[in-house]
């Protein structure tokens, strides 16, 4: 009963911040602002079709439609709605020169002194800055002069609203940070806002929770089938047992509610991959290994006959996984998605063959070109690529298959990125585990450096990476958005498990685990909000 008057109450909210949005059409600065609220709080999903018109008009009409001779005389207020707009604009793939911040630059080409006299203005240049690209000189200084002064600023504004705002965005900044830990953040510091719109924060109080719900059916479903497989008892040798990990980084790539099938197949896939790269780097054995991978291959149930007990349970069970959700995703473009998923499992499985056969040659230490070539498949970007796709609609769904498979550059970008991640992250995870080759141990082998010399030259190219990758989401694109989205939503997840030296899924007291467990993991301390004002 009480879902039902949710969801009623949620269709209303939604037809009345429809109704917002309209009005705000007429109003530049005010639908500037809505648009920005509506996507932090996590419910643009509900209004894409408005808020991509909203854009349209935002990039069509240049800064001046925006501003006011008020606004033009207050240096502050100005910086904070040309911050706004380019931040939105290239989140959206349309491209805004860096330009448009020379004029907050003194005689000295320094940034100008009064600014730092404003927070607000502060925070939105320096999320502003993160979404610059190689060689825009002036959004790296940008990111130095707003770093330098949230840093200085947080004592003397400690306990508010925007301290905490600041304090996350110092951490975590908004283009590398998940949807939907920022939503469950970003609720908290709107509801603090006396200029906050009241329906769209009841109708953010009601979606967070409705699709908590959501997520907490798949987590019990997938934590069923989990137990069920036991591969703990039934394999020789220690596996990764992460479900809840797993799920949530799934869950981060896509949240919304209509998913529910594409995040079960994934995550048992993610868990797959796992035992597999486990079986591969733990276990070691090429005479089984190899017999595995030809299983692979052939992909017939039938024909298992030469491989060990142990190998036979993980490739049937895989194979099962597939054909289940053959039965389940029926459209054609579904099923076209998923044929497409046992070729990227051909190649995965391949791939670790190839990386095991490396890593257990006792010879030359490879260079990083020669390495990352073979490491880059191992990370099994495509997989969750092409997963994350089959949930959304048939239009176009072979053609953007075939680009995935291409390996265009943000996908290359994505996965070397995602490697380099891995890489510093279990560092130390992996040594313990015998595994001696890296991208780390490489750069310390080549190149004379010490451990933390080697991570922050790799931390350099990671930076440098994430530029490449905002380019590559310019207008006009290949594919739709939200796939191009789904790319760097995987680098996000990146950034909350390993944007620190700890690994957040292989070691499961890894405190960005617990972050994002605490924030957004069904069947862990979720946020319960009270819908009323």
């Amino acid at each position: 009963m009480k879902q039902k008057l949710n969801e009623e109450r949620m269709k209303e909210l939604k037809e009345k911040m429809k109704t917002v949005l309209s009005l705000a059409t007429n109003d530049p600065l005010t639908e500037l602002d809505l648009v920005d609220k509506i996507q932090r709080l996590g419910v643009a999903y509900h209004f894409e079709a408005e808020i991509e018109a909203a854009l349209q008009r935002i990039y069509d009409n240049d800064i001046n439609y925006f501003i006011n001779q008020d606004i033009v005389d207050d240096d502050c207020a100005y910086l904070h709605i040309v911050a706004l707009r380019f931040r939105l604009l290239i989140q959206a793939g349309y491209y805004v020169s860096p330009d448009v911040f020379n004029k907050f630059k003194d005689e000295k080409d320094e940034f100008k002194s009064n600014l730092r006299s404003d927070t607000k203005c502060m925070l939105s240049f320096y999320e502003a800055s993160h979404l610059g690209f190689n060689g825009e000189d002036i959004m790296d200084e940008a990111t130095t002069f707003t770093t330098n002064y949230l840093k200085s600023i947080l004592q003397r504004i400690q306990y508010s609203p925007l301290a905490t705002e600041v304090e996350s965005a110092l951490k975590i900044p908004l283009q590398k940070s998940i949807d939907r830990v920022q939503a469950r953040h970003y609720i908290s510091i709107y509801q603090a806002d006396e200029s906050r719109n009241e329906s769209l924060l009841e109708f953010a109080k009601l979606d967070f929770n409705m699709v908590q719900q959501v997520h907490r059916k798949e987590i019990s479903e997938i934590l069923r089938w989990w137990k069920a497989i036991d591969f703990k008892s039934k394999l020789p040798y220690e596996i990764r047992d992460r479900v809840v990990e797993a799920y949530c980084q799934i869950m981060a790539c896509y949240f919304e509610p209509q998913f529910t099938s594409g995040r079960i197949l994934l995550t048992k896939l993610y868990l797959m991959t796992s035992t597999l790269d486990d079986t591969f780097d733990v276990y070691g054995n090429l005479e089984e290994l190899a017999p595995l991978v030809d299983a692979f291959q052939r992909w017939d149930v039938r024909d298992v006959k030469d491989l060990a007990e142990h190998m036979k349970i993980i490739f049937l069970q895989l194979a099962n996984i597939l054909d289940e959700a053959q039965e389940v995703m029926t459209t054609p473009a579904q099923q076209i998605g998923i044929s497409y998923l046992k070729q990227e499992m051909k190649t995965y499985t391949k791939g670790l063959l190839e990386e095991a056969k490396v890593l257990l040659f006792q010879g030359e230490v490879p260079t990083l070109e020669d390495w990352l070539p073979i490491a880059e498949v191992t990370i099994a970007i495509n997989t969750w690529i092409i997963g994350a796709v089959l949930d959304m609609g048939d239009s176009g769904m072979k053609e953007i298959l075939d680009w995935i498979v291409s390996k265009p550059k943000i996908i290359k970008y994505s996965a070397i990125l995602c490697r380099l991640f891995d890489d510093i992250a279990s560092f130390e995870f992996e040594h313990k585990r015998g595994i001696t080759l890296s991208s780390v141990s490489i750069c310390m082998k080549h190149e004379g450096l010490s451990e933390s010399e080697a991570i922050e030259k790799i931390q350099k190219r990671i930076i440098s990476l994430w530029k490449d990758m905002g380019q590559e989401c310019l207008r006009p694109n290949p594919v739709p958005m939200r796939v191009l989205q789904i790319v760097l939503n995987l680098q996000r997840i990146m950034e909350m498990y390993y944007g620190v030296k700890d690994d957040g899924y292989s070691v499961s007291t890894a405190n960005i685990g617990k972050g994002i467990d605490a924030k957004s993991a069904p069947n862990f301390p979720a946020c319960k909000f009270s819908c009323k004002s």
